[in-house]
């Protein structure tokens, strides 16, 4: 790849795009690269008790749509301060001594006990004029452990500056994490100091002013928060649980993955209701149970306020205010449903993130606005005849939350047993890699009439619920509670899925080496079996046949996104017999076989139309105009790969699908 000559790396460091199988086991590598995800440290599964962080790190060699997240990897130590102490995305990290390792579909790189490392704040990096003007000669912000520092070269710390450029130039870690304050790191600051605090981070009872910048930084509104964000909010308080340290807040707009409330006057007809006081999904039905007031729909978030939060909430929080809520981390919880929480300060754990906010600032007049439009609405459903009132469009929604509710429950119900009856039709036999008794001219097989689905790929288990890879991926079973007051996470689920998808990137960039060796030594790391003497000579083995396999990834995007969204995409590994049924032929050296390259390529262009022929010109965008494949349907399987002694990778493959 050419890269400007700023982009170049410093001597004796390796692109993270050389990450690759084609790196012998045990090779290792200085890395520098941008923060594009990160976990926060937490107690590794197994026996070692160690402290590990999980990060993915990008740089200008591997800026391609096919990889967003980069290089993924996790570091390991027995202490957690010694631990990189990331602020958060686009931060900038320097790796040395970094041990590259391999397992099936999973390679990485780990640390050993001579790596070390440090962290460049995003926030705290000069600019290059600066940097080119002191050549480098300049002291920077570096947070590590003493024992971890080492000298950085006049020209590492320019390349620090030039990719800190490149990153807010090309969005690479624009992702704001929440910032965490590592202890005893070491910090040599530059510049100007951070201004002061106002003075209401210190006392909650002063109300937040029009101009404050902690307002500012990360606010959102209800409409816009996801899993896995943290956000400032400004929303009113329309119900409480003290005891539970729970307030329930609404901006007056709507997000499709809160929980939905529904009027009293319309519970009768689709068979919900708004749960009993204290318990607003339900589970206890035994209660007596109390009507939700409003707003009704999915305008309402549920926040845990933790420790010293929830203690000034219960003395000064009052239903119907509006109040300042700084951080709060959203996630799904057990309802499958969004939820919000307030932490605790680790710096600070008196400091209270639930404040007063004066009614003349912006947002608070907004919202009031917005209030009085809702309640000006809801009027016209709340008459003694609101239900001759009642629209068409109201009618037909409830029509249809009718009938998903009725689906749900039938996919409860007998799911398992479907999933159980298609695997014992997979283990009856394969015919050439599709299940036996497929039938691939049978129209019941075929995706439902529609215009942009790709009638030629068939997805067998049609009868399967259609989710999206949002619904995959940012599943809330991975969470569980194995005991009261306890959470866990699972690494993934054992799960097959049907999706509806497109192919938008694959990879390697090349058909030829869709195929690979087992021969190969780069590629198969496995270790021989040995045989006894009377089974086979070592000396013979020259005389067994050469064996390939399908081995390459999919990049494919959803069909649908959430309202202000992109598409979610989602990796998939094609290999052994699911590629030979999605291919339709075994696995050759494509290489030296230009007859079954072609009608590789021949059976591929059904799947992702012009997708190579863009690739190859250079004409793939990234807005992905001018690609014209269809969307397609598709059966994929969840699983996890190993990774060291006590870690798995999740992974997702592409199975039980043939081209027709």
């Amino acid at each position: 790849m050419n890269l400007p000559p700023e982009l170049r790396l410093p001597p004796n460091f390796t692109p993270v795009s050389q990450i690759t199988p084609s790196l012998e086991i045990g090779t290792y590598v200085n890395l520098i690269g941008v923060v594009v995800d990160y976990m926060p440290p937490c107690k590794a599964k197994g026996g070692t008790g160690d402290w590990m962080v999980t990060i993915g790190l990008r740089d200008p060699s591997n800026n391609t749509s096919f990889d967003p997240d980069g290089l993924k990897f996790r570091l390991f130590k027995p202490n957690k301060d010694d631990l990189p102490h990331i602020q958060g995305n686009g931060d900038i990290i320097i790796l040395w001594d970094m041990k590259y390792t391999r397992t099936n579909f999973a390679h990485s790189i780990i640390n050993s006990h001579a790596s070390m490392w440090l962290v460049f704040p995003k926030g705290s990096i000069p600019d290059v004029a600066f940097g080119k003007s002191s050549q480098g000669n300049c002291h920077m912000t570096m947070l590590g452990r003493p024992h971890q520092l080492r000298d950085v070269t006049p020209e590492q710390k320019l390349y620090v500056m030039h990719l800190n450029q490149w990153a807010q130039e090309n969005g690479v870690g624009v992702k704001q994490d929440e910032p965490v304050q590592q202890p005893n790191a070491v910090h040599i600051p530059t510049g100007p100091k951070s201004p002061a605090k106002p003075p209401w981070l210190a006392n909650p009872n002063l109300p937040a002013t029009d101009s404050d910048p902690e307002i500012d930084r990360k606010y959102a509104f209800l409409k816009d928060v996801k899993a896995s964000d943290y956000k400032n909010l400004v929303a009113e308080v329309v119900k409480t649980f003290p005891a539970q340290g729970e307030v329930y807040i609404t901006d007056y707009t709507e997000n499709n993955l809160f929980y939905e409330y529904i009027r009293p006057s319309d519970q009768n007809a689709n068979g919900q209701s708004n749960g009993q006081d204290g318990d607003v999904f339900g589970y206890a039905p035994s209660a007596p149970k109390k009507d939700w007031v409003g707003p009704w729909g999915k305008h309402t978030l549920c926040v845990k306020l933790w420790y010293a939060n929830g203690d000034w909430a219960r003395e000064n929080v009052k239903i119907g205010d509006v109040y300042f809520f700084k951080n709060v981390h959203v996630s799904f919880k057990q309802s499958a449903r969004l939820e919000g929480q307030v932490h605790e300060d680790k710096r600070n754990p008196g400091q209270v993130d639930v404040r007063f906010i004066k009614k003349s600032d912006p947002r608070v007049v907004a919202l009031e606005k917005r209030k009085k439009e809702y309640w000006a609405e809801e009027e016209k459903f709340n008459g003694p005849k609101a239900a001759k009132k009642r629209s068409k469009a109201e009618k037909k929604k409830l029509k249809a939350l009718k009938e998903k509710n009725k689906r749900q429950k039938l996919d409860h119900d007998g799911g398992n047993d479907a999933m159980v009856e298609d695997d014992i039709g997979m283990q009856g036999g394969m015919v050439g890699g599709i299940p036996a008794g497929v039938d691939l001219g049978n129209s019941s097989l075929k995706p439902k009439s529609k215009s942009n689905v790709n009638p030629n790929v068939i997805c067998p288990f049609s009868n399967k619920p259609l989710l999206t890879l949002s619904e995959i991926l940012d599943t809330p079973y991975l969470s569980y509670s194995p005991a009261a007051g306890q959470e866990d996470a699972l690494p993934f689920l054992n799960q097959k899925a049907r999706i509806r998808v497109r192919v938008v990137d694959f990879h390697p960039p090349n058909v030829e080496d869709f195929t690979q060796c087992i021969d190969d030594a780069s590629y198969n790391d496995t270790s021989n079996i040995s045989l006894h003497d009377d089974e086979m000579n070592v000396d013979d083995s020259s005389m067994m046949p050469t064996t390939w396999e399908w081995a390459f990834y999919l990049m494919v995007e959803d069909w649908k996104a959430m309202p202000g969204e992109k598409p979610r995409r989602m990796r998939l590994i094609v290999s052994g017999h699911d590629a030979e049924c999605l291919i339709g032929s075994k696995a050759t050296d494509l290489h030296n076989n230009p007859q079954d390259l072609l009608a590789v390529k021949e059976k591929l262009f059904i799947l992702w139309g012009n997708l190579e022929e863009l690739k190859k010109e250079g004409k793939l965008t990234k807005d992905l105009s001018g690609l014209t494949n269809k969307y397609f349907e598709c059966m994929i399987q969840e699983y996890g790969v190993p990774q060291g002694e006590h870690e798995w990778v999740r992974v997702h493959r592409i199975c039980q699908t043939p081209i027709r």
